[in-house]
This record gives structure tokens, sequence and C-alpha cells, in this order.
């Protein structure tokens, strides 16, 4: 096991520009971080494969995406898979952050969450996760996760916030998924009657293109 804790950090611990990642047993607890997520895949990624890791207490400061992953990926065999791994209190400057934990953008890649815990994790939206899905590219989280007390602030999508592109038929998907006690809260006051805030306690999912259910009946399940 990899342990890393109690640091103050300007920028990540790894950084992917091409070829695959494999971590096993990392765990990284309170720390504290200026620059970009504790693991950024750029667009070069082919797979990362995440298992048995456990994040707790951390916190991106100042401007950015994903306290712990920020992944883009291109590549019509790229695939991201975290299992077994906990994420706690991970967390984003709220004003701007997209997904407390995790981010991704992802075209023409496979996404795969397994016996993942997300709790008290939070941003602006998406509190956990927020995920772009486009050109044909698939997410699925199952195998008893979990999110708990997350919180999206100000913002939708209490842990997750989803943006799918039906054009391309992508597909998101959760199998034996729980969410409790997750909230998406509008900073707005009441008098407002404008907000387009404090949608999704659990899940925000927003859709790009046209739905038809010819086509895209199983683009969500």
């Amino acid at each position: 096991m990899v342990d890393i804790t109690d640091y103050f950090i300007k920028t990540g611990l790894i950084q992917l520009d091409k070829g695959d990642l494999n971590i096993n047993n990392l765990d990284v607890k309170d720390i504290i971080i200026q620059g970009q997520s504790v693991i950024q895949a750029n667009e070069g990624t082919e797979k990362v494969n995440i298992i048995g890791s456990k994040f707790e207490n951390v916190e991106r400061q100042i401007t950015g995406n994903g306290s712990i992953i920020e992944g883009y990926m291109n590549n019509n065999n790229g695939k991201i898979i975290v299992s077994s791994t906990t994420f706690k209190n991970c967390k984003l400057d709220t004003s701007t952050g997209l997904g407390g934990a995790i981010y991704l953008k992802i075209q023409l890649g496979e996404i795969e969450l397994s016996e993942v815990t997300m709790n008290q994790c939070s941003a602006k939206n998406g509190g956990a996760i927020y995920s772009s899905l486009i050109e044909g590219s698939s997410m699925i989280i199952k195998d008893s996760s979990s999110f708990s007390e997350c919180k999206s602030i100000a913002g939708n999508g209490g842990a997750m916030y989803i943006d799918i592109d039906l054009t391309s038929q992508s597909k998101f998907e959760l199998i034996d998924t729980t969410c409790q006690s997750c909230q998406s809260k509008d900073s707005t006051p009441p008098s407002s009657s404008t907000s387009p805030f404090g949608f999704g306690g659990a899940i925000f999912i927003t859709a790009q293109g046209q739905y038809d259910p010819l086509k895209n009946g199983k683009a969500l399940k």
C-alpha cells in the first residue's frame, strides 16, 4: 500500500498523457491541492484501472474539476475502471467546481465503477461525480456502489451530474447502486423564481439532442 497523508501540494500526484495506468491500494488522506487533480488522465489515455484504494479529506482549491480524478478520453478503445474504492469528503471550490471526487469528459470511451463508495463529497455541479458522455460513450455504476451525504452547492446533482449525448447513442446505466441523504442545495434567495439551481438531490441528467425511443431506448437504465 502507498500511503500519502497530511500534505499541502501545488499540483496532483499523477498525470497520464498516453498509455495505461494501474493503481492498486493507494491511500491518499488529508491533503489540499492547488493545481490539478490527484490523478489526471489526458486524451491520449488508453486505460486506467484503480483498485482497492481510499481517498479521504482531499480538497482542490482555487479552480478546477474533480479533486481525485480528472479524466479526458478520446479513444475508441479507452476505458476507465474504478473498483472497490472509497471517496470520503472529497471536495472542490463550490463556486465553480464540477465533480467533487471525479470529473470525466469521455468521447468514444467507457467508464465502469463497481463497489465504489462516495461519502460527503461536494462541488457546485455533481457533488461526487460529473460526467460528460459524447460520441457513443458509456458509463455504468454497479455492484453495491453507494453515494451518501454528497452535496451540490448552488448547482445541480447532489451525487451525480450526467451530461449525455443522445444523438450518438451514448449510454448511462445504474445497477445495484444506492443514493442516500444526498442534496442539491440552492443558495439563491427564496424570493427568486428564476433560479436554475437546486435540482436533482441524487442525480441530475441533461441530454444533448432529441430523445428517440427507437434509437435511445437503452440510453438510460
